[in-house]
């Protein structure tokens, strides 16, 4: 569950793990999050069991772009604050306090790409200096270069 939060594991495709019903319990996806709520389920179920995942697309559907980034641009640090709090609800998971801080930067360096790219860069640098504070290992350098 820490190395899928982290973004060491790739995520969950649509349709490509099943799970029981029991493994599943009470768990569902947050209400009301912008983004990055499959992360916080699937993140819980993986803390109760392994999980496999089907290696070919189960599913293949479009992203519209636009609809991706806006997610991030509007209201974006009431938000972040709102998915932050969300997140740090899986340390009742036995998830590290720095894997969930290492997603907190992954997020807060697409808010801020986001934000560069159309012109805000005041914002942008309020979340670059968030992705900044996350922990950070020499193999992840690839994501902040794209």
């Amino acid at each position: 569950a820490s190395a899928y939060v982290k973004g060491d594991i790739r995520s969950v495709a649509v349709g490509s793990v099943l799970a029981s019903r029991t493994l599943i319990g009470e768990t569902r996806f947050p209400i009301g999050m912008a983004y990055d709520e499959d992360t916080l389920f699937w993140a819980r179920l993986m803390s109760k069991a392994s999980l496999a995942m089907v290696s070919q697309p189960v599913m293949v559907y479009e992203v519209s772009p636009v609809r991706s980034d806006d997610r991030f641009a509007l209201n974006p640090v009431r938000r972040f604050l709102d998915w932050r709090r969300e997140l740090r609800t899986l340390t009742d998971c036995n998830i590290p306090l720095s894997a969930l801080k290492a997603r907190e930067g992954l997020v807060a360096l697409k808010i801020a790409r986001v934000h560069y790219a159309r012109g805000d860069l005041s914002t942008a640098a309020r979340f670059l200096a968030v992705a900044a504070a996350a922990p950070k290992r020499r193999s992840e350098a690839w994501r902040c270069l794209r």
